[in-house]
């Protein structure tokens, strides 16, 4: 995780690019959503990093799969403060603290209809999907490419096709 965020610092935080994060509904994933975020006593941010949060929270989980938390030996006062300091409400909390959603729990469209939607709630970013590079089906971030890359325009945009 020292890696990680040695990388986002440098990236992000010096280039002043915003960090989107994609998480499970589960502890796990709101302890990496805070770490990716802040100072621990293994790792210092020596920039400021604005991350983003794209994934899975109380009104994304409706109707999705539910599985039971993962086994852990720490007690559940201890995880409410954890999941509270990381940024997750009273009402999730109660949720996780037995069980988890994951990102697979949700079909393909539904997850870049989540996507889609938090990053315009974010304001700058929309992916479009259908054009793919010219390719039928497939997701194009040619679109994220100023807001993100700034001076970067140079680099090529992936694109990501469906397996159809």
């Amino acid at each position: 995780m020292t890696a990680a965020r040695r990388l986002i610092d440098e990236v992000c935080g010096d280039q002043d690019i915003p960090l989107f994060t994609l998480h499970d509904f589960d502890v796990a994933g709101f302890l990496i959503l805070g770490t990716l975020q802040r100072d621990t006593r293994r790792y210092q941010f020596s920039s400021a990093v604005e991350v983003v949060d794209l994934g899975l929270r109380l009104g994304d989980i409706v109707g999705l799969e539910r599985e039971p938390a993962a086994a852990t030996k720490t007690n559940a006062g201890t995880l409410r403060d954890q999941l509270a300091g990381n940024g997750a409400t009273s009402a999730e909390i109660g949720i996780l603290l037995d069980e988890r959603v994951e990102l697979n729990a949700m079909p393909s469209d539904a997850l870049i209809a989540m996507i889609e939607r938090k990053l315009k709630e974010y304001g700058e970013l929309s992916p479009k999907v259908g054009d793919g590079g010219n390719r039928e089906g497939g997701i194009s971030w040619g679109c994220l490419t100023p807001p993100l890359l700034h001076q970067r325009s140079d680099m090529p945009c992936p694109t990501i096709t469906s397996s159809n």
